[in-house]
């Protein structure tokens, strides 16, 4: 939301002739404040965070829940692990950029193949969900209205 929100006063002051060269160096600077902590540290940084762990627990869960195929936990667990590697990319570990990035491309491969997992199930794979059990059987009652 930096974007919308806070961009378009400081490329206004950027822009207007008559800003000082000190209001327009400050607006730069705060520019480049907002994009390494809004962006890089909230934006990127948790987004990256976040989906790894969304994607090992959904790893996880659904295979405690249903056999989507071999491939599933696999594919998965080792796009979160390439995705986390984004969170070295500011200490300039090499290589961490290109892993982050083959990282979001199996991730999407993983969701793409998950979905039409789901969508192809059968109706046995699946379990399935009821609002409450079946009725128990009711006791037979004797005659004097006691169960027997």
């Amino acid at each position: 939301m930096r974007w919308p929100l806070l961009v378009p006063n400081l490329a206004d002051t950027v822009a207007d002739p008559a800003t000082s060269p000190v209001a327009r160096g400050d607006a730069v600077d705060t520019f480049q404040t907002l994009h390494t902590y809004l962006g890089g540290l909230v934006g990127e940084a948790f987004g990256y965070a976040l989906t790894a762990t969304w994607t090992l627990a959904m790893v996880a869960g659904v295979a405690g829940v249903r056999r989507p195929g071999r491939w599933f936990a696999p594919l998965g667990a080792a796009s979160a692990v390439l995705i986390a590697t984004g969170l070295l990319e500011p200490l300039g570990v090499p290589g961490a950029g290109f892993a982050n990035f083959m990282g979001y491309l199996a991730w999407s491969i993983w969701m793409v193949a998950f979905g039409t997992s789901l969508l192809r199930a059968k109706k046995a794979d699946t379990v399935p969900v009821r609002a409450s059990a079946a009725p128990l059987p009711r006791p037979a009652v004797a005659a004097h209205g006691a169960p027997s």
